[in-house]
């Protein structure tokens, strides 16, 4: 049984059609007259509702039974009869060598799914994905995940001209890597186009699985190296760098008020109508102008309360920041109950929904970070803000458990930038690398690194699945102290003795320098941990003869200090017991 045949599909009645009745084989029917574009008089048989026409398909659809004996019916796509007569024929074959078991009922699907459009398939995978489970102990994949792998489908298939299965090639792939690399409108980092391969790679994994496809046509085709085509390299940031951030961070919605005013020259705008323009806020005279602020706002103390209140709370997203290596959105996230200040360490805990990786994670806090924490809680109770962003006053009333620790700004970069235009820093350095907000995680990582914190721990603390990642994206080399680590390798002599030889025999004058210890030891912490550290002692004695060496460490913040930050204090000790 095998035959060619046009479907009779219907469609909405044209507008101005005429209802006529005629007599068809001795049977009455109704039948619909209109006039089409062309001019030419058109007649369809109404449904039987009578809101609808009945029209012959342009394509030939085929009719057979296939190996397993269930009759199918297959659209052939084709209009002319010879062309879908072929194509039968072929669907008709394929059936004779599933009956004579030389292929397979599964081999026999798969071809068939060749000529599926991929838009289906597409939709089918992102309604499987839709109920798989998501990371860690997600329920369910999250929608914005869902969202972005259909993004990255669509465009693959939209820039490479992939109507079917079989357009899926690797040359075509990657033919469309190499065009986005090269060219100069396409501006898409090797970390985006990776991220489109592999979700074609997922998707040709689950056509696999499903039958669809026998082999992943791309699956052998490589990755490109993230760290050689960035789009936003990212750099840390110092110790004076830092300290001049928050002193700006706390006085600048303040001293916005206090600024000096001041002629334009004729070389700023000649032709504009404003003559007269605000100073630009800088690390030498914020102090001065957030103390015009204050005077300026006398007349209003409860603005002036909440200036200061979000200055403070800047301070406190920037150094929370820093010194926790939480993302943007995962702090945005926390909310006042997941902080727990009263426990041994103390700690942040985000939540499921929030975590990258999908599993729920415990910050450790510092201290000095944990006592500030507190004293801003204390704060929140007598200032808080309502959603339309006014503050309302509270009498010592508990804060709800759901409240928001911070309120992070959707333009917090954009208020970043300006921040760091006042405190006087490149958003760009000589090496092409900027300063944004999640740069504050690079400066968590480096921070750790430039401590002598081990490579594993840091991982931990980073919670990343690579230590590479840890190590190579987020660690900047400038920031470690090279230098001081060289000076500690043992001195080379070509009279056949050694540095240690020499201090035995009395012959070496100089002071003693040793590699640095980076690894944890079995038992008690070094008590410097850090690469950039220079003991100074010299052998055998226990005075210091040598200036100590400058160090990130792994230190506080202290927005007051525009010079530097108080002595590293870190140690791995206390990193194994938060952990």
């Amino acid at each position: 049984m095998a035959t060619l045949f046009k479907k009779v599909v219907t469609r909405p009645m044209p507008a101005g059609a005429k209802v006529v009745t005629r007599t068809v084989k001795g049977e009455s029917k109704r039948f619909a007259q209109w006039t089409d574009r062309k001019g030419k008089r058109r007649t369809a048989e109404l449904t039987e509702a009578g809101d609808r026409i009945k029209t012959e398909a342009k394509t030939w659809t085929a009719k057979y039974r296939d190996g397993e004996g269930i009759i199918r019916e297959v659209a052939t796509g084709c209009r002319d009869k010879d062309a879908a007569m072929s194509r039968l024929q072929e669907l008709t074959r394929r059936a004779e060598k599933v009956r004579g078991n030389i292929l397979t009922a599964e081999e026999s699907k798969t071809v068939d799914h060749q000529q599926t459009p991929l838009a289906e398939h597409f939709e089918g995978y992102l309604a499987w994905l839709g109920n798989q489970r998501g990371k860690g102990k997600r329920k369910r994949v999250s929608p914005e995940h869902i969202t972005n792998k259909k993004r990255e489908l669509y465009r693959l298939a939209c820039d490479c001209r992939l109507r079917l299965l079989r357009d899926i090639t690797r040359d075509r792939l990657e033919s469309w890597v190499s065009d986005c690399l090269t060219s100069a409108e396409v501006d898409l980092a090797a970390r985006t186009l990776n991220a489109h391969v592999a979700s074609m790679k997922s998707f040709c994994n689950w056509c696999v699985d499903t039958g669809r496809l026998v082999v992943n046509p791309i699956g052998r085709m490589s990755m490109l190296d993230e760290t050689s085509n960035q789009k936003r390299p990212r750099r840390a940031l110092t110790e004076d760098e830092l300290s001049r951030l928050l002193l700006v961070a706390r006085l600048r919605p303040v001293a916005e008020y206090g600024r000096k005013t001041r002629r334009k020259t004729k070389d700023e705008n000649p032709t504009g109508r404003r003559t007269w323009i605000k100073e630009p806020l800088n690390v030498a005279n914020i102090r001065e102008s957030h103390q015009r602020g204050l005077n300026a706002l006398d007349g209003s103390p409860d603005r002036r309360s909440e200036l200061e209140r979000l200055g403070k709370e800047r301070v406190m997203l920037y150094k929370t920041l820093c010194l926790t290596g939480l993302r943007k959105g995962e702090l945005a996230s926390i909310t006042v109950g997941q902080v727990s200040l009263d426990s041994d360490p103390p700690f942040i805990q985000v939540d499921i929904e929030a975590e990258k990786s999908g599993d729920i994670a415990t910050i450790p806090l510092r201290p000095d970070l944990a006592d500030e924490l507190r004293e801003w809680l204390n704060q929140k109770r007598t200032s808080r803000l309502n959603e339309c962003g006014d503050v309302i006053a509270m009498r010592d009333e508990p804060l709800a458990l759901s409240e928001p620790l911070f309120y992070v700004p959707a333009g917090l970069i954009r208020i970043l930038d300006k921040d760091l235009a006042a405190a006087g820093i490149a958003k760009v350095d000589e090496r092409g690398k900027s300063v944004d907000v999640h740069a504050m995680r690079h400066t968590f990582g480096s921070m750790l690194s430039a401590a002598g914190v081990a490579p594993r721990v840091a991982q931990e603390a980073m919670r990343h699945s690579d230590i590479q990642l840890t190590m190579r994206n987020y660690t900047d080399p400038k920031l470690l102290d090279i230098a001081g680590a060289v000076e500690r390798l043992p001195a080379l002599s070509a009279d056949g003795t050694t540095t240690e030889t020499a201090a035995a025999t009395g012959t070496d004058d100089a002071p003693r320098m040793v590699a640095p210890t980076v690894a944890p030891n079995s038992g008690k912490p070094s008590k410097s941990e850090s690469l950039g550290v220079n003991s100074g002692k010299v052998a055998g004695s226990d005075a210091d003869t040598t200036k100590p060496r400058k160090t990130l460490g792994f230190t506080g913040f202290s927005e007051e200090r525009v010079t530097g930050f108080e002595p590293a204090t870190y140690s791995l000790g206390s990193c194994h017991s938060a952990n």
